[in-house]
């Protein structure tokens, strides 16, 4: 008896789930990109991401656009991690959504000297590339490093 009324709800719900199943998953190739967003953003402001992928708004999302977005935004060494992934546009069904979860790199938010006696802290901080407040780059520190070697010899 309880298998019957189980079959009975599994084949009475079963229709339902396939009218809200998304996609194949595939449906976002070819078609008009209407909006970029971001998630994760603690530093990095919109507007400075807006302004590399605002170029891509309207073009058809392929693999080229996928590729040429990713390039863009690991190109700029401010984040560590970027997983993408499209929607429906809420707007238009036929229009894509993308959203980029992103995980910032960590800021520079001191910048001491120790061990220095002969020069100043304010002439090393001078000669260095790295400032508070920047995107920490591990390259970025290994230069300053070298710089401040070469400045004290």
């Amino acid at each position: 008896m309880h298998r019957r009324v189980l079959s009975f709800f599994v084949a009475l719900i079963l229709p339902f789930c396939s009218l809200f199943a998304e996609d194949d998953g595939e449906w976002f190739w070819d078609q008009p990109i209407a909006h970029i967003e971001f998630e994760g953003l603690k530093n990095v402001k919109k507007s400075d991401l807006s302004a590399i992928t605002s170029d891509y708004i309207g073009k058809p999302f392929d693999d080229n656009v996928y590729n040429d977005i990713l390039d863009s935004l690991y190109s700029l060494d401010m984040f560590d991690d970027i997983v993408p992934y499209a929607k429906h546009y809420s707007k238009d069904d036929t229009k894509v959504l993308l959203v980029f979860q992103v995980t910032e790199r960590p800021v520079v938010k001191e910048i001491n000297f120790t061990g220095n006696r002969k020069i100043r802290n304010g002439e090393l901080r001078d000669q260095t590339k790295v400032k508070v407040s920047d995107v920490y780059v591990e390259s970025k520190v290994l230069m300053d490093e070298r710089i401040i070697r070469n400045y004290f010899l």
